[in-house]
């Protein structure tokens, strides 16, 4: 996790080996957050 330094924003980093296993983990980590921040994210795809 990284802040931005130019806007009120933070920018998270996740690896993995397979795009299906990165897939994963972020749509685990999306899952944790508010429902209006889950908003933003589609709007965002």
């Amino acid at each position: 996790m990284r802040a931005s330094v130019t806007e009120p924003l933070l920018t998270f980093r996740f690896e993995a080996k397979e795009k299906k296993d990165l897939q994963r983990i972020v749509d685990r980590f999306i899952s944790y957050l508010p429902d209006e921040i889950k908003e933003k994210i589609r709007q965002k795809k």
